[in-house]
């Protein structure tokens, strides 16, 4: 298959993302079982090891997130073959950052990304957040 490489979105080394894995990372930032900024991680690695820290932004690209361990050390490489256990949740206020008609406008805007993309993860995480609006316009 060809590669099918982000229009805006770049890797911290300025490359486009491939378009399935962009929204895989994207999907995962969206996921509220997986760590947020602030919350307490434990990193298991395939060779046993452990360490324990916190999930911080780190700079970057939408893959800028990383482990600052109890030791004060910096873990990058938690991507996959990584298992992330949230240990505890920072508190995260929800932001009210749109009004009603700008959150429509939105959810409109990801049912057109879905369309135009509707044979590949970016789509289909598209249809899933604009579902998530309108659920939440809702209720």
């Amino acid at each position: 298959m060809a590669t099918r490489p982000t229009a805006v979105a770049r890797s911290a080394d300025g490359r486009p993302f491939e378009r399935d894995e962009y929204a895989a990372m994207l999907a995962e930032q969206a996921d509220p079982s997986a760590p947020g900024e602030g919350d307490r991680v434990r990193l298991s690695y395939d060779d046993g090891g452990t360490v324990t820290g916190r999930w911080e932004f780190i700079g970057g690209g939408v893959d800028a997130f990383g482990l600052l361990a109890d030791d004060g050390r910096v873990h990058t490489d938690v991507a996959r073959g990584v298992r992330r256990e949230v240990i505890e949740r920072a508190e995260r206020p929800r932001l009210a950052l749109l009004s009603r008609d700008e959150a429509l406008v939105v959810a409109r805007l990801l049912e057109e990304l879905a369309g135009v993309y509707e044979d590949e993860q970016l789509g289909v995480l598209a249809r899933q957040l604009a579902n998530r609006v309108y659920g939440r316009l809702d209720s």
